[in-house]
């Protein structure tokens, strides 16, 4: 599927990575692409580590587009350092788009400081994964 606005092509996943993402995401959500790992990630901090670890090791993935809602505190915290390992380790590119950051304090706002994300809106998210 590509986008008409930003010109991206959405992957289409491995049947592995899918299989792999049908045992991460809670069955609410979605395990195809764009995969949506919900609000769970509030109770269970590893939900976007284990995500990030399954699409950025499927060949036809060449950058990943995360976004996800005000998050704050501790929870922000665990989605920051999940973003920063998989781009470690995964060498990846991963843009970022953080609904609702404009908002926030800037001590809430983690992502701005990490060298590996940077927090965008969506359209400009979209625009800077070309």
């Amino acid at each position: 599927m590509r986008s008409p606005r930003s010109g991206l092509t959405l992957a289409t996943l491995s049947d592995a990575t899918t299989a792999e993402l049908r045992e991460i995401v809670p069955a609410f959500g979605s395990a195809e692409n764009p995969i949506d790992v919900t609000a769970t990630v509030m109770n269970d901090r590893t939900l976007v580590r284990r995500a990030l670890d399954a699409v950025a090791t499927d060949p036809d993935v060449d950058v990943i587009v995360v976004c996800f809602c005000v998050l704050t505190g501790a929870d922000a915290d665990a989605v920051v350092v999940a973003l920063s390992d998989a781009r470690a380790t995964h060498g990846k590119p991963i843009v970022v788009a953080r609904t609702g950051a404009d908002h926030l304090p800037h001590r809430e706002q983690p992502l701005s400081v990490r060298p590996a994300s940077r927090a965008t809106p969506p359209p400009r998210c979209a625009r800077s994964a070309r």
